[in-house]
Formats: C-alpha cells, sequence, structure tokens
C-alpha cells in the first residue's frame, strides 16, 4: 500500500517498522523508481549508514539521526 500511494502521490513519507522487514528494500525500490524525487535515509550509527550509502541511488541522502540535529 505504501509503494502504491507513494508512486502517485509524491509528498512526505516515514517508513518505519520492525528490524528485517524490508524497509531499506522498500526505501530503495521508492528511489530508483522515482529519480526526479529527492529522499532521506537515516540511521543510529554511522556503520549502517556508511553501507547504506554503497547502495542508495543518487538521489538519496543518507545520514545518521545525531546529524539531523
Amino acid at each position: 500500500m505504501l509503494v502504491c500511494c507513494a508512486l502517485l502521490m509524491p509528498c512526505l513519507y516515514r517508513i518505519s517498522a520492525y528490524a528485517g522487514t524490508g524497509k531499506t528494500s522498500t526505501l530503495m525500490c521508492l528511489a530508483r523508481s522515482r529519480p526526479e524525487l529527492s529522499f532521506l535515509y537515516t540511521a543510529y550509527n554511522k556503520a549502517v549508514v556508511e553501507e547504506a550509502n554503497t547502495r542508495c541511488p543518487p538521489n538519496t541522502e543518507c545520514k545518521t539521526t545525531h546529524k539531523l540535529a
């Protein structure tokens, strides 16, 4: 439902779910399907953000939550 909604009406979305449920994969799918939009990936630690930077498309910015403060 989130994917269909986001593709039809781009605005601000938050993907929040338990560990291992596909949050990162969902974001990657959305970011790749909508290269004209900008996406933000946040994580609690730097190692996860660095790993995400290697997987994310160019329209996705990866930051720690601390960097947003």
